[in-house]
């Protein structure tokens, strides 16, 4: 399957059998996509895991359990557990994977949120959703920028997806699903190396699929549009980050002050078209 999805994660998880099944979403901290299919995904029962990249980040998202004013949601926090790290850091990676085991072996004892303990859980699905976007022009943007935009948002997924294999494998079932962007499928000005970033996951989950099938793994891609997260609106910082790592000579005739313009007008433009979620 290539293509976007008719309806949102969060409204697929409805309906789905998921008892003792867990659920590793990566990237939620604050509110963004992984926080809200993390919410929904408890409260329709399922365990999850989540990564968060700060220790702030994922207290946001506890607290959005716990003092939420819906109740299904707050007696969903007896199913959450996190993880908080830099999953473009190997060992990082590797410590993540040691706690996924220790949910699916049974040797977890207990949620962060409650204290309750949890049962053995089968590894039901991944999501890959941690990334962040690197908005500035292809004319002078540095190498280093482009590593920092494919460490997180391309190599950090296979490194987790490869690692988890072996376990769906085990299983003979299981669910991968990846966080690609319609700028996965046709580039947009002034998100150069972004759109690289998603047109390589498009292509990794177009062959993982394939591959996968005969061992009961499904591989599917969301592909969002223009969404107001903090993915983007983080993005004038990293504009100017993006442009300051140029050389010298790719941004000759450009100057700082037009530099933080663009920053400015590409936040402005991004909040005015970005969709609510």
């Amino acid at each position: 399957f290539h293509g976007t999805y008719p309806k949102s994660l969060p409204e697929r998880m409805q309906g789905l059998p998921r008892s003792g099944k867990l659920v590793v979403i990566t990237g939620c901290d604050y509110n963004g996509i992984g926080a809200r299919t993390a919410r929904a995904a408890a409260k329709n029962g399922f365990f999850v895991l989540c990564t968060c990249l700060s220790t702030g980040g994922r207290d946001f998202l506890l607290s959005s359990f716990r003092e939420s004013d819906n109740a299904e949601v707050k007696r969903a926090a007896s199913r959450v557990h996190t993880f908080v790290g830099d999953l473009t850091d190997t060992q990082v990676v590797g410590n993540l994977i040691d706690r996924v085991k220790e949910l699916v072996s049974g040797e977890e004892k207990a949620s962060e949120s409650k204290g309750e303990s949890t049962p053995r859980l089968m590894l039901h699905a991944l999501v890959n959703n941690a990334g962040i976007l690197i908005p500035g022009s292809t004319e002078y943007m540095a190498l280093s920028t482009y590593r920092k935009q494919f460490g997180i948002n391309f190599f950090s997924t296979v490194d987790l997806t490869t690692r988890l294999i072996p376990t769906l494998k085990e299983q003979g079932e299981g669910r991968i699903v990846n966080l690609a962007s319609v700028v996965g499928i046709v580039g947009i000005v002034a998100m150069g190396a972004y759109s690289a970033s998603k047109h390589a996951i498009e292509g990794y989950s177009d062959v993982l699929r394939c591959e996968l099938r005969p061992y009961g793994i499904k591989v599917s891609i969301i592909e969002p549009g223009s969404m107001l997260t903090d993915l983007g609106q983080k993005g004038g910082d990293l504009y100017l980050e993006a442009y300051r790592a140029a050389s010298e000579d790719n941004k000759r005739g450009l100057g700082e002050d037009w530099a933080k313009k663009m920053a400015v007008n590409w936040v402005q433009e991004f909040v005015e078209n970005g969709e609510r979620i």
